[in-house]
């Protein structure tokens, strides 16, 4: 049986980031670059732009001002910021075009819930970096399209499974490793910093990695997929309902300091703003909601 960075290196040759994500990377990993730099960059593309200033002046922000150029965009969500949000709308188009044989619309409702959810609990726990919560949630489970790439029978059989037992699980079974692994194998392909493909890695283990923030992310996505699965839970046939907030493990409660009223508040706003970030984010997706 092939490994999990086996099965992300062949799906890293058709699941690749645009080149425009991989310029703006660099600018921002670049001591030197300024604002007009990486609005320059940006701006060579005009649908990421459209979809970028679109995010901007959603409720995901609630600016009191409108955000008309990339530049004050920048300059109010910041630097980083925003190459979360064009690495997130890059993710879903690149990713989108080249999958076939599985409900894509599900899927980015699921991570787009995910994401949202995964910022909000990032918001209550004062992590200043939440926009990569809301990446790494967008991206949770992308290994489950990596999967489908290398063998898709096998996938259908996962998916399609009944028995009750929970899908990291029934993966771990059938493939020998969870799609949660090879998600972040991909991520790291992409040359992705490590507080993005770790809580991929390990949202379901939740092994402590000795990285206090990390560990935080981890645990963030651990409880917001398992949201984002039950909250969706109702559109699926009742054969694979499952439990999903059952399974949420207590040191992710420890590790956050979040309660279950937050945790409600954090899917209220997500199934408040899904449809909006859809839109902007996958179209094709929120047609289908």
């Amino acid at each position: 049986m092939a490994t999990a960075l086996e099965f992300a290196q062949k799906a890293g040759e058709l699941f690749t980031l645009p080149d425009i994500v991989i310029r703006l990377q660099d600018l921002i990993e670049s001591d030197s670059a300024t604002v007009d730099d990486i609005s320059e960059v940006v701006m060579l593309d005009p649908a990421l732009t459209a979809k970028i200033l679109k995010l901007a002046n959603s409720p995901l922000y609630n600016f009191s001002a409108q955000i008309d150029t990339v530049s004050r965009a920048i300059s109010v969500i910041g630097m980083a910021e925003l190459f979360n949000l064009a690495l997130a709308t890059s993710a879903v188009s690149s990713v989108s075009e080249n999958v076939k044989d599985v409900d894509i619309d599900y899927f980015w409702q699921v991570g787009v819930h995910c994401g949202l959810i995964g910022r909000e609990l990032a918001s209550a726990c004062k992590v200043r970096k939440k926009e990569k919560l809301f990446v790494a949630g967008l991206l949770h489970d992308i290994g489950q399209l990596v999967a489908l790439e290398n063998n898709a029978e096998l996938t259908q059989q996962v998916l399609m499974d009944t028995s009750g037992e929970m899908p990291w699980k029934k993966q771990q079974e059938v493939f020998g490793f969870s799609w949660a692994e090879c998600g972040a194998e991909l991520l790291k392909l992409w040359k992705l910093p490590a507080d993005l493909w770790i809580p991929v890695a390990e949202q379901h283990a939740l092994a402590a990695t000795g990285n206090k923030e990390q560990d935080l992310f981890a645990a963030i996505i651990h409880i917001a997929s398992r949201a984002a699965n039950q909250t969706l839970m109702t559109t699926l046939p009742a054969e694979k309902h499952l439990d999903y907030t059952a399974t949420i493990a207590e040191i992710a409660w420890q590790t956050t300091g979040l309660q279950e009223e937050q945790l409600a508040e954090a899917v209220g706003f997500a199934q408040m703003e899904a449809i909006n970030v859809i839109s902007i984010i996958c179209p094709s997706s929120a047609a289908v909601i």
